[in-house]
């Protein structure tokens, strides 16, 4: 074999293992994108569960906030309530006696 024809051999087997690394490469690439595409759609799928979480917790927070209300003004009104009940109990008591004809 002569060194031209060496060359040529060595030449061309180079040509075939980059011919062959091309098309590893593209096969690479097609599976990414693949890959990648999968993952987007699942993205979206899971974005789309984190939108109705999101509503799902403002609609939370929002009855929170009336309850804190709420429970804070029942507080307020409990106070309010037991003067008005000992008001209350010593005009009974004042109309009681004078039923009984023992009061003023």
């Amino acid at each position: 074999m002569t060194a031209a024809s060496l060359t040529v051999e060595i030449l061309k087997e180079i040509r075939d293992a980059v011919r062959t690394t091309n098309d590893r490469i593209d096969q690479t690439r097609i599976e990414l994108s693949r890959q990648i595409q999968q993952t987007n759609e699942r993205l979206d799928v899971t974005n789309d569960r984190l939108d109705g979480v999101e509503g799902a917790l403002l609609d939370v927070a929002e009855q929170h906030r009336f309850l804190v209300r709420y429970v804070t003004g029942l507080g307020g009104r409990e106070a309010t309530l037991q003067g008005d009940v000992a008001d209350l109990r010593v005009r009974v008591e004042s109309l009681e006696a004078k039923v009984e004809g023992k009061g003023p």
